[in-house]
């Protein structure tokens, strides 16, 4: 395969959207799990567009090499300052 089909294909992934059961399975959590970890600024936010909740999939991915560290302080933590 040439070198520019390559780089698009990783340019691609990268910035495809997953869906909260893709992102539950690459985080071998439930649903529910992800949806608090969202709601609590521990994990990448989502994209909303509508109704749908999407993740960048590389952003995911990324989050996950750093050893998923917590994107902003949750509410419980600011009020316990």
């Amino acid at each position: 395969m040439s070198s520019n089909v390559s780089k698009s294909a990783v340019s691609t992934s990268e910035h495809a959207l997953s869906d909260i059961t893709e992102v539950s399975a690459l985080l071998l959590c439930s649903k529910r799990h992800v949806i608090r970890m969202a709601e609590r600024g521990l994990m990448p936010p989502p994209i909303r567009l509508g109704s749908l909740v999407r993740w960048q999939r590389g952003a995911i991915e990324e989050w996950i090499g750093k050893g998923c560290p917590a994107m902003r302080r949750s509410k419980e933590a600011s009020r316990a300052s």
